[in-house]
């Protein structure tokens, strides 16, 4: 299974349930999905079976790397802009009419990779994201304020590049946990699968004090 995808932003609405409703969608237009529209088929691999792109297939600007990155994780609403999340890959903003003016910048000089589900503190509004690897054995966790900037990140590290899709935020902690599922590139690119799954690791749980 390649795990390929683009993916569609869906926007149902509904005054109540006596009226009725209206619903579109739109297709989340990142770099690897002009790339692909221009060139007319895939020219990306998949999360499962990457592949290196064809430089004559691109363009200044264009995605070079072997995965797609479809977006197609989360929606985010946080502080008025509306974030679509991959899977440890880069975030691309979204307006209230579905369009994709681009990356997701968020007041910084580079995209910035939140992870794939974040969580807001009750407290304030800001938000914790977390941003891992698939090449280094460290997760970040990153600090966003409530204009949407971020302000503050600390790394934690692992014993491998580690797949952490989600965590849990606490009044006090952030509850991190690493499982045996390991990152090998290597594997992938020879045809195997890009994750490994070792049970000697075992199962690490780590409370990180958010002061």
């Amino acid at each position: 299974m390649p795990l390929r995808s683009t993916a569609t932003a869906h926007d149902p609405r509904a005054r109540s349930l006596r009226q009725q409703g209206t619903y579109r969608n739109r297709l989340v237009r990142t770099r690897a999905f002009r790339a692909e529209q221009r060139a007319g088929r895939a020219i990306h691999g998949g999360v499962m079976r990457p592949r290196p792109v064809d430089p004559a297939s691109l363009r200044p600007g264009d995605d070079p790397g072997p995965f797609t990155n479809g977006a197609f994780i989360d929606v985010l609403a946080h502080c008025g802009h509306l974030p679509v999340l991959p899977e440890a890959d880069i975030a691309y903003a979204m307006t209230m009419d579905l369009g994709t003016p681009g990356e997701r910048r968020a007041g910084t000089d580079r995209p910035i990779a939140p992870g794939a589900h974040n969580r807001r503190y009750p407290s304030t509004g800001a938000l914790l994201a977390i941003a891992y690897d698939v090449e280094n054995p460290w997760v970040e966790l990153r600090h966003i304020d409530t204009g949407g900037t971020p302000v503050a990140s600390r790394t934690v590290p692992l014993e491998a590049p580690t797949m952490m899709h989600d965590f849990v935020l606490t009044e006090r902690h952030a509850v991190l946990f690493a499982c045996p599922a390991v990152f090998d590139l290597q594997a992938a690119f020879s045809g195997g699968s890009p994750l490994d799954w070792r049970p000697q690791m075992g199962t690490r749980i780590a409370l990180v004090p958010l002061d």
